[in-house]
C-alpha cells in the first residue's frame, strides 16, 4: 500500500517540528529548554497520528477487499461499543451509590 498524501504531510510536519529549535538568545536557558522539549513532544504526537492514520487506511483497504471480514469487523466494533457503554453505565451507577451514601452520612 502506498502512503497517502495525508500521512506524508503528517510525517513531514513531524520532521519540521522535530528539527525546530527556539531562537538562540531570545529566551533564557530554562525557557529555551522547555520550548525545545515541547517541540519534541509535538513532533512525537504528529508521528503517532500519522501512524494511526496509516493503520486505519490499511484496515480499510483490507475491509474493502473482503466483505466477510468487513462484516466481522463491524460486529466486533459494535460489540466494543456495547462493552464501553456498559462500563460507563456501571461507573455512573457506582458514583450515584457513593453520592447517596455520603448524603445518608450527613
Amino acid at each position: 500500500m502506498e502512503t497517502s498524501a495525508k500521512v506524508m504531510a503528517y510525517l513531514r510536519a513531524s520532521d519540521v517540528v522535530w528539527a525546530s529549535r527556539s531562537v538562540p538568545g531570545l529566551y533564557d536557558r530554562a525557557t529555551a529548554t522547555a520550548i525545545n522539549r515541547e517541540l519534541k513532544e509535538i513532533a512525537k504526537r504528529l508521528k503517532a497520528s500519522a501512524q494511526k492514520i496509516y493503520n486505519e487506511e490499511c484496515i480499510q483497504e483490507q475491509l474493502d477487499k473482503d466483505p466477510a471480514l468487513k462484516k466481522r469487523y463491524e460486529d466486533a466494533q459494535k460489540g466494543q461499543r456495547y462493552r464501553n457503554a456498559e462500563k460507563t453505565q456501571n461507573r455512573i451507577v457506582e458514583e450515584l451509590k457513593r453520592e447517596k451514601e455520603q448524603e445518608a452520612e450527613q
